[in-house]
């Protein structure tokens, strides 16, 4: 009786850790899903932040460009860096905003020494070259 007794308390050891370990791997699985399920949708709603800024910019930029008003041009994209006077922590500020004419000059550039720069790297000539001015996703 004592032999079996040892044999079943052996098959409760062995299954309850199968068992543990079934599930301690499910849980894993699981949770590994759901963190770069979140990181995806995060990286995406950052796109899309970054989409509905640049909008926004191109939007209030019009008028000033219109009026040559370089000064407003300058405040538009000095309140974008400055995250509209906010400072919150774990808030991503803007590293830098510009304002392109169809030659790649910048009428409006975060970094004041960047204006009347001619912009002639790649990824600007490919902008400059769609034929309608848009705003689109650069990755």
């Amino acid at each position: 009786m004592s032999k079996w007794a040892g044999l079943r308390g052996s098959l409760a050891i062995t299954f309850t850790s199968r068992i543990f370990g079934f599930v301690s791997l499910v849980v894993l699985g699981v949770a590994g899903y759901l963190l770069l399920h979140e990181q995806q949708v995060l990286e995406k709603e950052l796109q899309n932040r970054g989409l509905l800024t640049a909008t926004h910019l191109a939007e209030q930029s019009l008028d000033p460009i219109l009026r040559e008003d370089d000064y407003a041009l300058f405040k538009l994209v000095q309140v974008l860096r400055n995250t509209h006077g906010r400072n919150l922590p774990g808030e991503e500020k803007i590293s830098y905003a510009m304002v392109l004419d169809p030659r790649g000059q910048a009428l409006a550039h975060t970094d004041p020494g960047q204006v009347r720069a001619t912009l002639t790297d790649a990824r600007t000539l490919e902008v400059l070259a769609r034929p309608h001015p848009s705003v689109a996703s650069v990755t």
